[in-house]
């Protein structure tokens, strides 16, 4: 009985210490290799919906398949905000060291910032795509998008790599500049 009970508490004890702390990887992967997903941001991720939903494959999770999106509206909610939800939600998860405070603020600021874009300028957009409006309405929506948000998110993106690119020299792993 008391080596089941020491097994327990040592199992208990690693679990607990495994969770307790990242490995720079961790930090990196989820904080600055995910903002790729960001990258598309405008125009090429509104083409690149318009290009899968003429090819039939504008797909959003449905239970345990994938199905095609009924709009495109129902695409952004269930994979662009739910990408950014996801990846927030690892973010916060990482243990924050004194070393890794600034890496983590300033990703959840970028995916916070694209996060609000999405519920909100996104929406709008998808709305126009939905209701067939023409094109060169599209457009210049996005055109505006792109000139509203696109400096903001580019300042956070260096903000990220000033801290990112060190942090991650610092411990071996290489980085390239998108």
């Amino acid at each position: 009985m008391k080596k089941q009970i020491a097994l327990i508490t040592l199992a208990a004890v690693l679990f607990v210490s495994c969770k307790l702390g990242n490995t720079p990887e961790e930090y990196i992967g989820c904080t600055t290799l995910n903002t790729n997903l960001l990258r598309d941001f405008g125009a090429r991720d509104f083409n690149r919906m318009q290009s899968d939903k003429n090819a039939n494959q504008l797909l959003v999770p449905d239970g345990n398949q994938y199905v095609p999106a009924k709009s495109f509206v129902e695409y952004n909610e269930k994979m662009t905000i739910a990408d950014a939800d996801e990846h927030l939600k690892k973010i916060e998860d990482l243990k924050v060291t004194d070393e890794t405070k600034d890496l983590i603020s300033n990703s959840e600021d970028l995916f916070t910032t694209a996060k609000k874009i999405y519920e909100t300028d996104y929406v709008t957009i998808c709305k126009m795509m939905d209701e067939g409006k023409p094109q060169p309405e599209i457009d210049t929506a996005i055109a505006q998008l792109e000139r509203k948000y696109d400096p903001i998110l580019q300042q956070k993106f260096q903000v990220l790599d000033a801290v990112a690119f060190p942090y991650a020299a610092k411990h071996g792993i290489q980085l390239e500049k998108n």
